[in-house]
């Protein structure tokens, strides 16, 4: 009977002591790489190096909110923009006052007025860029997200298991033998370069001092056609039609503008352009999208009157070749829309740098990101025609 149970113990304990073993080292590595950063700790080493970028990788990793309102309490700028993704392309040296971003920060229009809240908590700007992505407002886009909450033990078991996710990039090849344990021999803090988290020492991409991303080996890679086939069949991002405009979406919007003009702080809303590629194969393809855009403009151009819908690229004269990608503009297109932007408020005029504007447009024509913003985080690098579209870079 004790042989049986010693049996029985052993084969429980030994999975449980395999589990424990591959733990250690995992958590070790997820340390070494910077995934575990306190985000001020992330935020002091941004703020205080114009080199260096963090991007997590792990969802044990410090959340780009916490990390990026600490950046903002630290550096206090007159200047922000509040956005999704979209306004991760706006950059400090367009501007001649501090300036922030908080790209990525926002995942829909619930998030806004949230996110105005904490950082007007922390700091009042004397300016505000809201960008807002025409999904936000579509009726079907994140329904279920917005309602799912996690139990406290889907929190803890999902939290736990990270720590086993630098054998899951092993296994589907995205980190090597020699990269695990090159970043085990030399933790972030003590290489060269400012690289926090496995995927930035990686392929070189994260977010800088300013709050913008930086792509990495994106603008240095292979070509690799730009895939346009979801624009022509029907799959549009969650696109939208005539009819899918959401009233407590603009109802919430609405509570946004009211905190920022409760606070009596100048501000400007902006829908940055699609690719003139896409925006072309949205009208030929798929018109009830265009239809939903205009229909977005009218709604929202009632709640304030300082909208500037640029969906068309054609207002702000880029290129694809300026593009990241069919919805993503890189800096090149953000310094055409800050033009634009300049140019019809004046408010915002007296905080943008016309002169490194001007320059950028007359010298980086069809690049994604200029040479300036490329030499500061790889050097001696150049921009290839990652999207293969006989861009001449």
């Amino acid at each position: 009977m004790k042989k049986k149970y010693k049996l029985l113990l052993l084969i429980f304990a030994l999975p449980s002591l395999l589990a424990l073993i591959a733990f250690i080292p995992g958590i070790a590595f997820l340390y070494a790489a910077g995934e575990r950063a306190a985000p001020r700790q992330i935020s002091k080493m941004l703020v205080e190096n114009q080199s260096c970028l963090y991007e997590r990788t792990s969802l044990l990793s410090a959340d780009i909110r916490e990390y990026k309102f600490e950046q903002y309490a630290a550096m206090k700028p007159p200047v922000v923009a509040v956005g999704s993704s979209r306004s991760n392309q706006f950059k400090q040296r367009y501007f001649n006052a501090p300036f922030f971003t908080f790209s990525g920060a926002v995942d829909n229009i619930f998030d806004v007025d949230e996110t105005l809240r904490k950082l007007l908590a922390l700091h009042k700007p004397e300016f505000i860029i809201l960008q807002l992505d025409y999904r936000w407002f579509n009726r079907e886009y994140q329904k279920a997200g917005l309602s799912k909450t996690q139990h406290i033990y889907e929190v803890l078991w999902s939290r736990l298991s990270q720590a086993y996710e630098p054998y899951m990039w092993m296994r589907e090849g995205k980190l090597s033998r020699e990269e695990y344990h090159d970043i085990l021999a030399h933790p972030y803090k003590d290489i060269e370069q400012c690289r926090i988290g496995f995927r930035t020492r990686k392929e070189g991409r994260g977010y800088g001092r300013d709050g913008s991303y930086f792509y990495g080996d994106t603008y240095t890679s292979a070509p690799s056609k730009e895939d346009f086939e979801e624009v022509i069949n029907g799959e549009f991002q969650s696109g939208g039609a005539p009819g899918d405009v959401a009233k407590e979406r603009l109802d919430e919007f609405a509570s946004a503008i009211k905190r920022i003009e409760d606070n009596n702080i100048p501000y400007l809303v902006v829908l940055p352009p699609l690719s003139p590629t896409a925006y072309v194969l949205l009208e030929e393809h798929q018109p009830q999208v265009i239809e939903y855009l205009a229909e977005l403009n009218s709604a929202l151009s009632r709640i304030m009157p300082h909208l500037y819908d640029l969906h068309d690229p054609a207002i702000i004269q880029t290129s694809d070749c300026e593009f990241i990608n069919k919805s993503h503009g890189g800096e090149i297109t953000y310094a055409r829309l800050l033009k634009k932007l300049g140019a019809a408020a004046e408010v915002l005029q007296a905080y943008l740098d016309m002169n490194s504007i001007n320059e950028v447009l007359e010298n980086q024509k069809d690049h994604s990101v200029s040479s300036q913003i490329l030499a500061q985080y790889m050097a001696g690098a150049h921009e290839a025609d990652f999207l293969d579209l006989g861009c001449e870079k």
